[in-house]
């Protein structure tokens, strides 16, 4: 699957150069230009990898389903697998493989995909590699939703500093409800701007008119703080693309599938080329 992201190779390029670069010690040592290199070595990380995405919401609201159809395949509930409440990240490599991970950047290797013995590790994360081509621009971290109010705020200041895009998960019955506003309003504007609100339903509405792009009618006061807001039949658009691949587009399309998957390419772009210019 080739990419459908802008191409960064040129700025990359010119960042690896000045990176490399012999420089006099005088202006090597100079604290701006100390600053100004590892504003570029950040920078530099940040187009050679994938857009980092990352699904938020109250537990419940689907996001390991939601997650599953984003990546064209379900990788199951690592949580349940695991026994533990334990973020998971998914990562793209040739060949499939499992990890017990720490931020500090320690990874144990599981047997296979086998998630189960995870827990005995006391990991701060599980990592799963997938030979998916949907991982080679895009990779997902997937939230556990937290029941006590004051480790959910916690949560979504921590992710909003390690994501290029948020898709909050919200169940439609219950609206966008003003806990999650209250949550939401603790992301910064530039990241609420690249990011999507999901309203998931469990079974589609008795309508002719296909689920997809929501309307402040719709969902009072979320347009305004997303960059769409895009309704879902999270199983039924799972169904339609198995492995990826659309094979029932009329059924894709009522149930919101081709929306979300539009409106989150849609914004993976916009944070692409924030990067670059950024480079």
């Amino acid at each position: 699957m080739s990419s459908p992201l802008p191409s960064a190779d040129k700025e990359l390029a010119e960042l690896e150069r000045f990176l490399v670069s012999d420089q006099p010690v005088a202006r090597a040592q100079d604290p701006a230009f100390v600053e100004l290199r590892r504003r570029a070595e950040r920078v530099a990380l940040r187009i050679a990898n994938p857009v980092r995405v990352a699904i938020v919401g109250l537990p419940g609201a689907g996001k390991t389903l939601l997650t599953s159809f984003l990546i064209g395949e379900e990788f199951g509930d690592a949580r349940s697998i695991t026994g533990a409440t334990l973020p998971v990240i998914l990562r793209y490599s040739d060949r499939p493989q499992a990890f017990a991970s720490w931020w500090s950047g320690i990874d144990v290797p599981l047997l296979g995909l086998d998630l189960s013995l995870a827990a005995d590790h006391n990991p701060d994360y599980v990592e799963l590699r997938l030979s998916n081509p949907v991982l080679q621009f895009l990779s997902f971290l997937d939230m556990p939703g937290c029941a006590e109010w004051e480790a959910q705020k916690e949560q979504v200041r921590w992710v909003a500093s390690r994501a290029d895009i948020l898709i909050w998960c919200a169940e439609a019955s219950a609206g966008w409800t003003d806990d999650e506003r209250q949550l939401w309003a603790l992301v910064p504007k530039r990241l609420q701007a690249q990011s999507l609100l999901a309203m998931t339903r469990t079974d589609q509405p008795q309508t002719d008119t296909p689920l997809g792009p929501l309307g402040e009618t719709d969902v009072v006061g979320a347009s305004s703080q997303f960059h769409e807001v895009i309704g879902i039949v999270t199983g039924a658009a799972l169904s339609a693309s198995p492995k990826g691949r659309v094979t029932d587009s009329e059924a894709w399309d009522r149930a919101g599938g081709k929306a979300l998957v539009g409106a989150l390419l849609g914004v993976a772009r916009v944070a692409r080329r924030n990067d670059i210019a950024l480079a």
